[in-house]
């Protein structure tokens, strides 16, 4: 149950700002307690979308403890694109990928925060604009998914949701 609410509006400077609005939604057995609402900023003639999740927690039982977001379901296909990941301080490309690849900002093994695609000359940037850093992973598990994961601070308390965080950049 809940409402679902969704809409395009034109800021000053040009840009649109697409939101959607998840109001009121049960969890578990309470009624109203949880709203999510996403912004998808699309700055005018640019190829850059800057996304924005918030999670609203009423649960006098449940906190939130991580996010999906963004989240893209059955994608890329596999071996069908390549991908590039800050991989060991370097970098490392892998060509039409076709198995599930993963890790932890910020560690060694991931020490940025974003994740490309290429194929056929064109290409697709997912990065977080986190000046503070916060703990999150990355996977990308061709034809499943391919998502960014962070963790909720003080997640396992009740009523703990997700204020409006950094923007996830998603830029041709």
């Amino acid at each position: 149950k809940g409402d679902v609410s969704m809409g395009v509006t034109r800021e000053s400077d040009g840009a649109q700002l697409a939101t959607i609005e998840w109001r009121d939604m049960w969890f578990q057995h309470e009624p109203a307690a949880v709203d999510v609402i996403v912004t998808v900023r699309l700055a005018e003639g640019s190829g850059a979308s800057e996304w924005r999740i918030k999670v609203n927690n009423r649960s006098e039982r449940y906190g939130l403890y991580e996010v999906h977001f963004p989240w893209f379901n059955m994608w890329p296909t596999p071996e069908r694109y390549d991908a590039s990941v800050p991989w060991y301080n370097w970098g490392h490309l892998y060509p039409r990928i076709a198995e599930k690849q993963s890790g932890e900002y910020s560690s060694y093994t991931w020490s940025m925060q974003f994740i490309a695609f290429e194929t056929g000359g064109r290409g697709l940037s997912i990065a977080a604009h986190d000046p503070q850093q916060h703990f999150k992973s990355f996977t990308i598990d061709p034809g499943t998914e391919t998502t960014l994961t962070l963790r909720v601070p003080d997640g396992n308390k009740p009523g703990v949701g997700l204020d409006t965080t950094y923007p996830t950049s998603v830029e041709v």
